[in-house]
């Protein structure tokens, strides 16, 4: 009787101890820390900035435009700012859905004569695709970046995107093809925002970038009419 009876006093004490949900225990578990995020932000320039539309910031670990992970309007001087994860690594950043001025002076054939502004030829551009992208590196821990979306930026994407078919990693990629048209351009094409020439300008980074890129229209009228 007594072996039986302390059978049943130790099984009541092992029910009563054994971490029901009781109402006086309390998590003491930490809640993890807010992910850290990296501030893009630069000016979208094709021949002149962008006047509208929407910024779009995606994965590019692979190579190839992955998960979205931010998005934001562009402004009217072509500003924007977003934000992602500090560790995203290679991200793809596209333009879309914006409107922008074309001014193109055509070439004079006609002996001594040189393009006259006087003479120029104007247009607004407006687009539903996308219609310019940037491949850029977001340093671990990096707080901001800078990034510029231009065609020297598309066509550095392309020329990533022709590395990583070959067999390059997409950072070395990515790296190299934007120091490629950096050097071609003369200016660091994802940091330097690039700034339209006026005649009083000195040719700094800024006003070579933008020189280079507002010359895109008329280099291209010039083509169309001589070919």
């Amino acid at each position: 009787f007594m072996r039986n009876s302390f059978v049943v006093f130790l099984v009541l004490a092992i029910v009563g101890c054994g971490g029901g949900s009781g109402g006086s225990s309390t998590s003491t578990s930490t809640p993890p820390p807010p992910t850290s995020q990296t501030t893009v932000s630069g000016v979208v320039f094709a021949s002149d900035v962008f006047t509208s539309g929407v910024v779009k910031a995606y994965d590019f670990s692979n190579g190839t435009q992955g998960g979205l992970l931010s998005s934001a309007p562009i402004g009217i001087a072509g500003a924007y700012q977003l934000t992602v994860p500090a560790s995203s690594g290679a991200i793809l950043i596209e333009a879309a859905s914006g409107c922008y001025n074309e001014e193109a002076i055509p070439w004079i054939t006609a002996v001594g004569q040189y393009p006259s502004v006087s003479n120029a030829v104007t247009a607004s551009v407006c687009s539903t695709s996308t219609v310019l992208s940037a491949s850029v590196l977001v340093p671990a821990g990096a707080t901001t970046l800078v990034a510029t979306v231009t065609p020297y930026t598309h066509a550095a994407v392309g020329l990533a995107e022709y590395e990583i078919r070959n067999g390059s990693t997409t950072a070395i990629a990515v790296h190299d093809a934007n120091t490629r048209l950096s050097q071609w351009v003369g200016a660091d094409i994802q940091t330097t925002l690039p700034t339209a020439p006026a005649r009083s300008s000195t040719i700094d980074s800024a006003t070579l970038y933008g020189s280079l890129l507002s010359g895109i229209p008329s280099w291209l009228l010039n083509v169309a009419t001589t070919s």
